[in-house]
């Protein structure tokens, strides 16, 4: 027992995250030297002092992911202690009072249990004897994660990962924020797909297909459609990622071009129209049939474009509109 005893107290002292033990009263027993590191706390703390508990004279208080204070009776070890509710991964702040240090905590919180115990009555909740809580610190990773959100959302720029095998796609919350949806932990692929303007969804598809037997990058302009059914232009931009040479999953970007498209057809139309008629010049006239002429040429192209109007030419005799024009320049 005491051969046991002592590699519990070496692995407690080397584990490389913080460890805290408290009682069911809530009263800190053990504490590893990388908790002290974390929680900051003073050189002549000793354990037996009430820290994360119900008490006015604590130091240390927790908060949740929107910086909100939390309830003592919410708190991740006080809801172990009273309740036997284990807590696995939450992501809470700390600020220590003292120091004024602020703190980001990836903390797990563990009741337990004697075997034997059967001092509780089968309709109440079990009572632990004692309460594990293990936690890192992820201040560097939060904040590093808040600076890429902000650029992203600065720069009009959501992220993507298409996992192949289980055929979810994940989206950062900006992507989520241009498409005007609620964020959700991850979406379909045939739900991402359904976000895609209809006319460029027949361009977007067969890439996705081509994916699958010859792994190839992508980035092209295509219209997506948000949740209020409102169109924007995006330059999407994939790469494949590969796993022992096969697929595996698609990482890539959608970057808001909406206004850039907007400025260009502008400028389109002021090359393409007449200042004084407002009405498409010959040149441009021109150009623009002789390209839905090229677009039904041959048998193929009539096919996969069906649905689509043919082109029409009307004949006007403008002679007095010609005469006026010279006339008045």
């Amino acid at each position: 027992l005491a051969e046991s005893d002592q590699r519990f107290n070496e692995l407690f002292s080397a584990i490389d995250k913080g460890v805290m033990i408290h009682s069911p009263e809530q009263r800190l027993l053990a504490i590893n030297p990388v908790a002290r590191r974390i929680l900051d706390l003073p050189v002549d703390w000793t354990p037996g002092h009430e820290i994360v508990g119900a008490s006015n004279e604590r130091f240390i208080h927790l908060f949740d992911t929107n910086a909100v204070a939390i309830a003592p009776d919410d708190e991740p070890v006080t809801r172990a202690a009273l309740y036997g509710e284990a807590c696995e991964s939450r992501v809470v702040g700390l600020l220590n009072v003292n120091t004024q240090r602020f703190t980001w905590l990836s903390i797990s919180v563990t009741p337990q249990f004697r075997v034997d115990s059967t001092e509780h009555a089968s309709d109440s909740p079990p009572h632990p004897f004692q309460v594990m809580s293990i936690f890192s610190d992820i201040t560097e990773l939060k904040r590093a994660a808040e600076f890429f959100e902000e650029t992203q959302k600065l720069a009009g720029i959501g992220c993507w990962d298409a996992d192949v095998q289980t055929g979810k796609v994940y989206w950062s919350d900006t992507m989520f924020h241009m498409l005007e949806q609620q964020p959700v932990a991850a979406i379909e692929i045939a739900q991402a797909f359904a976000c895609v303007h209809p006319s460029d969804r027949q361009r977007l598809i067969p890439w996705w297909d081509s994916m699958q037997v010859n792994p190839q990058p992508m980035q092209s302009e295509m219209r997506l459609v948000t949740a209020s059914n409102k169109t924007v232009w995006m330059r999407i931009s994939g790469k494949p990622k590969l796993l022992n040479g096969k697929l595996w999953r698609v990482v890539g970007t959608c970057q808001d071009i909406t206004a850039i498209k907007i400025e260009q057809d502008e400028l389109t139309k002021r090359t393409q129209m007449d200042a004084q008629t407002g009405l498409m010049n010959r040149a441009a006239a021109l150009a623009q049939l002789q390209l839905k002429l090229d677009a039904h040429a041959t048998p193929e192209s009539r096919e996969t474009q069906v649905n689509e109007l043919l082109p029409g030419l009307m004949l006007v005799d403008l002679d007095r509109l010609h005469l006026l024009e010279t006339i008045v320049g």
